[in-house]
């Protein structure tokens, strides 16, 4: 089993090919769950994270670059460790206590100042209900969440709005090309909205694909802004609870349970529960199968921070990987690249 020596002076890497799916689901969910265990050996290592869909050629590095490192790393290297190795003997447990997990985050990661500024140029958010839907892929992936559509997620956007007079405006961030246009027809309040980011299998270039980054990452700095965040399913807009603890967020439909353990940080954001008895009935029925639904209910509710994974749970992950058993490996050998 991997260990490291405390204060070890290392490189954290990743091949592009190991790194094959979401950003914020995927890229910074791996590289947060071994966060927990370089702390506590108080490693602060330089990183080198290629990401398939995100970084630039030819190495697609995503981290750093997408994020900027909180601290000086080592000049001198003295070995090189490669991600995968420790995710598969050194993951952690992520648990409900953002307060602890965005301090653990902030040790290691800040978000760029051009992303900030970026973000400051849209302007005060603090009377603004953030807005985030995503399409594509998530309408199928039954894997991990349900279906909602735009219309009845519009819905219960509205169901939340008549709750929330003081609310003035709806920052809107999506994948789905319509859905701004259906928002803006849809509600009552005025609507900022963003550039709909595009499909995260779509073949793009070199810069594209590093825009693209940038403009997930803006928009989850865009959304922890807010006062107000309403999310169906997504890791995007649930990492805006890391950035900032204390913002108020909900999601609409079912976060599942597809490995060992809830998925951070999805799972840990509140269910918002309509007034209107058929908008509710819509959140029911996209809240099946959630895994607050499930017998791991009662050993992951309370709040913590992060909890060691033991060898035989590391073990029990592994094997399953191998054999092709997690269910979105089982989802993307049934699905193209793009659409």
């Amino acid at each position: 089993m991997l260990s490291l020596r405390n204060s070890a002076n290392i490189r954290v890497t990743a091949h592009a090919h190991y790194m094959r799916y979401g950003l914020f689901g995927n890229v910074i969910l791996y590289v947060f769950r071994i966060l927990p265990y370089l702390e506590s050996r108080d490693i602060f290592p330089q990183w080198a994270i290629g990401a398939e869909l995100y970084g630039a050629d030819p190495d697609r590095i995503i981290i750093p670059g997408l994020f900027d490192l909180a601290y000086t790393p080592p000049e001198i290297v003295a070995e090189d460790i490669a991600l995968e190795n420790l995710y598969k003997w050194r993951q952690s447990y992520l648990g409900s206590d953002f307060e602890a997990l965005s301090r653990l985050w902030k040790r290691y990661f800040t978000v760029p100042a051009r992303i900030e500024a970026a973000a400051d140029e849209v302007g005060p958010l603090g009377e603004t209900l953030g807005v985030h839907y995503r399409g594509n892929e998530k309408l199928t992936s039954t894997w991990d969440s349900n279906f909602i559509s735009p219309d009845e997620f519009l819905d219960v956007v509205a169901d939340f709005l008549a709750q929330r007079p003081q609310i003035r405006s709806v920052l809107i961030a999506t994948d789905d090309m319509g859905f701004k246009e259906r928002a803006t027809a849809r509600l009552d309040r005025p609507v900022i909205a963003r550039e709909p980011g595009r499909f995260l299998f779509e073949e793009k270039s070199s810069a594209e694909r590093t825009a693209e980054a940038d403009k997930a990452l803006l928009d989850c700095v865009l959304l922890s802004r807010c006062q107000v965040v309403m999310s169906t399913s997504s890791a995007l807009s649930a990492f805006a609870k890391v950035l900032r603890p204390a913002l108020e967020i909900y999601r609409t439909a079912a976060s599942k349970l597809f490995e060992d353990a809830p998925y951070f940080p999805v799972a840990y954001i509140p269910v918002y529960r309509p007034k209107e008895p058929a908008v509710a009935a819509v959140v029911d029925q996209a809240m099946i199968g959630d895994w607050t639904q499930t017998s791991k209910f009662a050993k992951f509710s309370k709040n913590f921070a992060h909890r060691h994974r033991s060898i035989a749970a590391h073990l029990a992950l592994r094997i399953r990987g191998r054999l092709g058993m997690m269910p979105v490996q089982i989802f993307m050998r049934a699905k193209p690249k793009t659409s």
